[in-house]
């Protein structure tokens, strides 16, 4: 039997405007906003590294960075960073390749960076669709508004 629809956060009915107080939970996790954009794990390499740049900067701007969403952005970092190496070694190597057996005969065989870069591209585009990074992702999520305050007013609080 099917798993069905993922269940959405009560911010996002709110936002929405699908929010019904008879059908939500109790007691929903609210996992707190991060105000600045962490740094990226010291194991990335350079094209993770500039993903999660990218990609942080970009949800914490909007209000929808969590701390507890860096494990997963950290996951979609690392598979941008495999698919993009092994499409890039693909550049440089031939999509079949010619394999010996034990008697000696040649047969041809996919190159395995197919398969890892395949895997790699499912992979994150699996999280991008959870962190609104595709188009039809994006068309069903509606995000904070941001108020930003006036510099004026700013300086008034402060006197």
């Amino acid at each position: 039997m099917g798993k069905g629809r993922p269940n959405k956060p009560t911010e996002l009915k709110k936002l929405e405007g699908t929010y019904r107080k008879d059908r939500a939970p109790k007691n929903e996790m609210q996992p707190g906003k991060l105000d600045i954009v962490p740094e990226a794990p010291d194991y990335f390499d350079d094209i993770a590294s500039s993903t999660w740049h990218q990609k942080a900067t970009e949800l914490c701007n909007m209000g929808i960075l969590s701390t507890i969403d860096l494990d997963m952005l950290a996951k979609y970092c690392e598979a941008i960073s495999i698919a993009t190496n092994a499409a890039i070694k693909l550049k440089t190597e031939p999509l079949i390749l010619k394999t010996k057996n034990k008697s000696g005969a040649v047969y041809h065989q996919k190159n395995p960076l197919i398969t890892i870069w395949k895997d790699a591209v499912a992979e994150a585009n699996r999280i991008a669709g959870q962190f609104g990074f595709t188009p039809s992702a994006r068309a069903k999520i509606s995000i904070p508004d941001i108020k930003q305050e006036d510099p004026f007013e700013k300086l008034l609080k402060k006197a």
